[in-house]
């Protein structure tokens, strides 16, 4: 709490970081107001897996849209935590974990977002969690973290299957727990078809005319 006493303040501030205005606070905004989720061509970030959004929907219900940036200052917090915990069980060395966390924490990157909605910081919980569940062979946990993790970030796959590929477990633990991950995110595959749209939308499958959802080249792949 102290290492990120700093963030609170952008936590309980005015919100004008432009994710969270339209993404981490206005969608989750208008999926309290509206009582449903929203998506297709003309809310395109509500085709998104909504994991996260939900939680923050959630969190403006009891009436401040702050209370999603606390919520997230919260979970940044656990991160921070469960760095040390990690550390501790299975390198049998909690100063590791604890100077980890303090150059994390220290860092001006993670101070800035640790005080915003966003989805970076939970997704990293998210796959710290999978790496621990990979490690204890716990193969519930491992596809409940997985699951987790890239339905609220797609790019968290690609750390995902690292851990996939360097856990001590068998490749039929490693498959199983993939196939459950994957049924976890499946439903908003399944709604986006229904739709009458790519499974992927709105990162592909735009119909004709061609839109441009995401410019690689100048904000990268998340």
């Amino acid at each position: 709490m102290v290492l990120l006493s700093p963030s609170l303040m952008d936590a309980v501030g005015p919100i004008i970081d432009s994710d969270e205005q339209y993404l981490h606070v206005g969608l989750p905004s208008q999926i309290f107001l509206h009582g449903e989720l929203l998506g297709g061509v003309l809310h395109p970030n509500g085709s998104r897996p909504l994991t996260i959004q939900m939680a923050y929907a959630a969190a403006i219900a009891t009436g401040t849209p702050n209370s999603a940036a606390i919520m997230h200052w919260l979970m940044s917090m656990g991160l921070l935590v469960l760095m040390v915990q990690c550390a501790q069980k299975h390198l049998d060395s909690p100063g590791a974990g604890l100077l980890a966390m303090l150059v994390f924490a220290g860092s001006t990157t993670i101070q800035m977002a640790a005080g915003t909605a966003g989805s970076d910081l939970p997704t990293a919980f998210a796959v710290l969690a999978c790496m621990d569940a990979a490690l204890r062979k716990d193969l519930r946990a491992l596809s409940i973290g997985a699951g987790l993790a890239i339905s609220i970030k797609y790019t968290a796959a690609a750390p995902l299957i690292g851990i996939f590929l360097i856990a001590p477990i068998s490749w039929r633990t490693r498959l199983t727990a993939g196939v459950l991950a994957l049924l976890s995110v499946s439903p908003w595959w399944v709604r986006n078809i229904a739709d009458g749209l790519h499974p992927l939308f709105p990162f592909t499958g735009w119909p004709q005319p061609e839109v441009t959802f995401q410019y690689l080249e100048k904000y990268g792949a998340g």
